[in-house]
Order: C-alpha cells, then structure tokens, then sequence
C-alpha cells in the first residue's frame, strides 16, 4: 500500500486541484439521466462535507461515489469523484450507500468496491477538510466470493479514535454479526475487529435468537468512555406461532467487554413473516443523553435516554427514510412522505413537529441532515439531481426530555392528550368496544389504536369486509393483549382513499369498525375475498397489457425487490422451478410476469436485471396510472394469489416456499386430488393457470415512487 501511495496520492491532487467554487446553492448537480442518489451530509467546524452516489441508469451498472464541499451553506464545490476504481462501488440500494466521518479537519470515506472478486472495503482519507485526499490505510478483505459487507457506519470520537462498523454476511443460513474496527489514530492502524452483537445467534433460515435486519443499516454515537453506542433493526420469530417480528436494538460497547445483550427501544413491529423494510434507525447524542428515531410500518417513532435508559417512544407522525440530527441542542427531522415531498421539522419535548421546511414538488427522496443542511435527492423529467437547503439556525430548544412521551401508553400525558399534541387520531380499545368505531379521516394522516388502561385480551385485525370476521393477511396487531398499550396503522395503508374494515379478533363479529380514507374506494386495494384491482402497464418489450386479459386463468403475483435479498431467494427457489416445469409442459397454462413498482426505475434496468439474474418470464415497470404496489401491498416480499373468477384467494407477506406455492397451484391445475389445508393469511385456490410476479421495488412500508 505505502509503495502505491505516491502515484494515487499525485492523481487524487490533480484530480482536486480542478475544484472551483459552485455559483448556486442548489442543486449541487444538473439535471442528468444518471441517477443522482442516497446522500450523507455531515457538518463539522463550519464545513459541510456531501457525499452521494451516481450511477449509470442499468441494473447493477457502473456506480461513483461522489464529494462536494461548503464553508457557507451556499457556494459548494463542483462535484469530484472518489472511489480510485471508476464505476466500481457496490451500492445497489440506498441502505448500503457509502460512510463518512468528520472531525474537523480530518475527513474519512469508505465504501465497498466491487472491481475484485471477493469484494474489499475500502477508504479515502483528506486531512484538510475536503481539499485534498490520499488513499486511505484501512483496506478490508472479504474472505470469498460469498463474504459481502453491508451497511458502513463510521464515526470519530472526541479522543480522534475512529471507528467503522458494518455487518457481516457469509449466507443465509449463517449468523451475520455486526462487526467493528477501531483505531486509535485516526486511521493510521487498526485494532482486531470485534463483535458487537454477540447475543445474536439467529439466521434468516432460523431467526428464533435474533438477528440484525439484513436490509437495515445501524448507527452508532462514540461514547465518553471510549466505546459506542449502536442501534439497529432486530429482527426475531415467536416460537409459538412462527410470527417475524422486528424492533430497534439498542447495545453499548465500553471498548473492552462484548456486549452481553440488547435493550429493545420502543414496541415490537409484527410483520408475520420474514420482510425487508429498507429502513435503519437513528442515533444522535442530545446535551444530556441520546435520542433515537426509527420507522415501524411508515410510522416514526422517537425515544430519548437521559442517562437512565430510554423511555417511552412518541409517535411522530407517518414519514419515510427518516433522518434525525442534534444541531446546537435542538432535535430536528427530515423525511419524504408518501407522494415523495421532502419535510424538515423542529421537534419539541412533547413529540410535536414544527415543519420548517416543505419541499416545493413531488419528486424528493432520502433526506440526509447535519448542522441545519438538508440534503435529497430529486427525480423530474426524467432526471436526477443531489440539492442542498440550509435550514438556519433553530430557534426553539428541543432534547433528551424522558418522560415526554406516551407511545407505548404508560407515559406520563393521558391518552386523550396524547392523541391531540401528537396530532394523530387515535381508536380506542377499551370496555370491548373501539371508541369512535367509524372515523373518517384524510389520506396521509395517521390512526393509532389505544389500548386503555385494565383493557384485556384485545387486538386489532384487518378484515376483507364489513361482514368479514377473519383477519386477511393485512394489518394485525399481534397475539391479544393487555393495555396500556398502542399500535399504528401502516401509513401505506391510509395514504390513499379507501375503507378499511377491522375487528377484534377475540371478540369478533361484536367487536368491529371502520375507517374511511378520503372517499373512500376510488379503486380496490387487494385483500382475501375480494375482487383484484386491475391495472394496465407495459412491458420491457413495449407490449402492453392488463391484468384483466388473464381473465379466466389463475395469476400469482409477487411482491419482491432487486435489493431485497428474501425476494431474490423467492425468484431463485420458488419461481424458477417453477418456470422450468412450465417450459416442460407440466405446469401447461401457467405464465410468469414480473411488475417492478419502483416508479424511480425502467423498463430497461428491469430487463437488465431479468437477462443477468436468468428470469426468462415477462417483465414490466409499475406506473402512476398503473399503481401496482399500492393496490397489491407496499411490504416486500408478498405474494398473492388470484382465482380464474378475478378474486384475491391467497396473500402472504413474506417468503413463500416452492412447496407451498406448488401446492396451490396444483390445486387449481387439478395435479392434486387433495385440496390442501388453508393456513392463517391463505384463501382457497381454483381454477385454471397463469403466474404473474410483481417485482415490486418498493421502499420501507411505503410505497408511492421509491427513488433510488
């Protein structure tokens, strides 16, 4: 490395000597068709340091990792590119994009690169704040062509200690710590890396002792005592009933002594089954304590810790990919909603939000914040750009406030003041009813359900209709339980018009009620027992067609993301046996199409993808007249199934096995004599043959235009 240095150090130089001041604030980049995405911003000693990635409009193509600079918020250097191999960083979702850290003057990036098989971390180091860089002394070897590292997260502490941490991946049927280097020095020499979640002794194929998320980055906060503080996305199974379920992690490491266990932040997020939410929690320190943000769901929830561990979560509101910073004491938040407009808010001690920020149109992604400069992306006319808003100084005093939140009912404000200062409107489960048990409200606003104080044994479950008792593989609630205790709808579920109908599943049918969204049903959301939306798209070859053209035929759709690794294993395992006993005639009649919802993607990245991954059915890209994924369901992987009469008779969220799949769809066919046994979220099956898979890109629990 020391031999090397001299040639890329002169190289690096040049190429930084061509930076020149950028006349306007925003954007930092022109309009281009190469994607312009996922942006880090940190703000050290009155420099503002932007990282993102460009990448070439193709599946898996050709990926930069890009740096620009600013001393006033306002003039910023031109754009340069930092990865010393052109086109080779691995970033294929926003979770994994690039790491930054700052400290002063000294200025450290990493990234995966991935021009060597088996893949390298490695890094640049500038120790002028930006002006200048030299290769950095921290390169990490995988140990094959299995070994990958997911989710950088690098920080300074207040010694100059640095600290890099990601999580290690071998398989899925193996254990994936989160791993963590450390030096002393800055990033001269480097400590044996250490395990920071040694309790976690689960895998995808056996999730019963834990994991970390394996589509969810972490983040870490130095500690006074030379160790970190780490958040992540745990994710687990009930032994009982098979029942995934995730919530954020909390562990501390005091630089010596593994830690020994994690401290679950806030309530647990029943999926069901084994999804990919693409959304980590945040971690910032507050003048006395941390604060820690995540998403459940759509919604997002915060929590702060004063020194005594963290106290109750407060519901902020519906919010994607949210991004939280402590600027000169004052907790603000950034986050897109679900028609893609970018917000920034002050937060107060009680959990309400003063907006000071809106972004002006529909075409904003992934915030990023720091020092009051808010970075995103944009995607208009068929173009993307990186743009930068300096918030200014914050006028209101926020902080690790610990006991001013209700969000798991056991706060210190009673329900009702709950539900007014946090401005959502809540459902009340108490005395065997839910008080109102018909409430109207607009698209985008959300509903949390309140479990009273002494109320037993309740729960809340989606129902295909109004007559319906049977929970439809929608929004459930969980096992029934005791208050106090609160549970939010998904924010993809009331972000467009529709009327969801609910009971409690103990006390059904007595136990019922309603939501209207706006108007109502403009257009069917798909549940168990109802009619599938249509919908009408073109495909990579420019064909158009209907789901309604496959009218009188069985169509299986499924929900699935090129950077969701449970729906790849659904594609390799499941559909692609299943597509060769097609063209060997023993699944005669079935047909295999692939939707990607991910509106920031095309037609010809989605066939890229087809042609690499060897998918040999139909593939088409979602639209906003189409709107596949917020008919069908926003969480990846789902699968659904649809009779020859054009009703919904299957939905499961989650991965879904070739056996189970199969047995379906021999029903229908008739290749099986014996019906199988429907099991909890499964309808019957009948009829006669086509397979649709919707590859759906979708983003956390929402889903609207995920921009990569």
């Amino acid at each position: 490395m020391a031999r090397k240095r001299g040639f890329v150090v002169c190289l690096a130089l040049a190429l930084l000597m061509l930076l020149a001041p950028v006349s306007q604030s925003t954007p930092i980049t022109e309009g281009t068709p190469r994607l312009q995405v996922w942006p880090e911003i940190v703000t050290d000693d009155n420099v503002t340091h932007l990282i993102w990635i460009e990448r070439e409009n193709a599946w898996n193509g050709e990926t930069d990792l890009k740096y620009s600079r600013s001393t006033d918020g306002e003039n910023w250097s031109s754009p340069v590119r930092l990865n010393y191999v052109q086109g080779q960083v691995l970033t294929r979702y926003h979770q994994e994009h690039p790491t930054i850290a700052v400290s002063g003057d000294e200025v450290r990036v990493f990234w995966v690169s991935k021009n060597t098989a088996p893949y390298k971390i490695r890094s640049i180091y500038s120790s002028d704040a930006g002006q200048t860089w030299r290769i950095g002394d921290f390169t990490y070897d995988m140990a094959d062509e299995e070994h990958v590292t997911d989710f950088l997260t690098a920080e300074f502490d207040e010694s100059g200690g640095l600290h890099l941490v990601w999580q290690d991946v071998r398989g899925l049927n193996v254990q994936r710590p989160l791993k963590m280097v450390s030096s002393a020095d800055g990033g001269a020499t480097w400590a044996a890396p250490v395990t920071l979640d040694p309790f976690n002794t689960g895998h995808v194929e056996d999730p019963e002792s834990g994991y970390s998320c394996e589509c969810c980055r972490h983040a870490i906060v130095p500690s006074a005592d030379g160790g970190i503080d780490i958040i992540f996305r745990q994710v687990d199974r009930f032994p009982s009933n098979e029942s995934w379920y995730m919530y954020a992690g909390f562990t501390h490491w005091d630089g010596v002594n593994a830690p020994s266990e994690a401290t679950q932040i806030g309530d647990i997020w029943v999926t069901m089954n084994r999804i990919c939410p693409e959304t980590g929690p945040q971690l910032v320190a507050t003048d006395d304590g941390l604060a820690a943000l995540w998403n459940n769901a759509g919604q997002m929830y915060l929590a702060y810790d004063n020194g005594t561990g963290f106290g109750d979560a407060v519901s902020l509101g519906p919010g994607g990919n949210p991004s939280l910073d402590s600027n000169d004491g004052v907790l603000q938040v950034a986050w897109h909603d679900s028609s893609n407009i970018i917000h920034a808010a002050i937060i107060h001690p009680n959990g309400t939000l003063e907006e000071v920020f809106t972004g002006s149109d529909e075409s904003g992604r992934y915030a990023s914040l720091s020092g009051g400069m808010l970075a995103y992306q944009k995607y208009e006319s068929q173009n993307w750009e990186m743009w930068v808003e300096n918030l200014g100084g914050s006028q209101n005093q926020g902080g690790g406030n610990n006991s001013s939140g209700s969000g798991n009912g056991s706060g210190e404000l009673p329900y009702d003041h709950f539900c007014d200062d946090i401005g959502v409107n809540c459902v009340y489960v108490e005395n065997n009813q839910f008080q109102p048990a018909d409430l109207t409200i607009q698209p985008g606003e959300s509903v949390t359900f309140v479990w009273m104080e002494g109320s037993t044994n309740h729960n809340v479950a989606r129902v295909a209709g109004p007559y319906d008792d049977s929970w439809n593989g929608g929004f459930r609630s969980g096992e029934p339980i005791s208050g106090p205790y609160n549970r939010s709808m998904p924010a993809s579920d009331l972000a467009y018009d529709a009327t969801i109908h609910y009971v409690c599943e103990p006390h059904a049918p007595s136990m019922r009620g309603r939501i209207v969204v706006g108007n109502g049903e403009p257009y069917t959301t798909a549940v168990v027992g109802s009619t599938a939306p249509d919908f009408t798209l073109q495909d990579t070859s420019g064909s158009t067609f209907s789901l309604s053209d496959f009218r009188g035929e069985v169509v299986v759709l499924d929900l699935m993301a090129t950077w969701c690794p449970n729906c790849e294993q659904i594609a390799q395992q499941t559909l692609i046996p299943m597509q060769d006993e097609i063209e060997s005639g023993e699944l005669d009649g079935l047909t295999i199409l692939t939707v990607g919802t991910d509106r920031g993607e095309s037609n010809e990245m989605l066939g890229g993808m087809a042609a690499a991954k060897g998918y040999e059915w139909l593939h088409a890209i979602d639209t906003e007249d189409g709107k596949v994924g917020e008919k069908f369901g926003s969480t990846v992987p789902t699968v659904v199934v649809i009779d020859a009469d054009g009703v919904v008779t299957f939905l499961r969220v989650g991965y879904v096995s070739t056996e189970d799949l199969r047995g379906q769809v021999d029903s229908l066919l008739g290749l099986d004599s014996k019906e199988p046994e429907p099991e909890e979220g499964k309808g019957w099956l009948g009829g006669f043959g086509v397979i649709l898979a919707l590859s759906a890109f979708a983003g956390s629990a929402l889903i609207s235009r995920r921009r990569d």
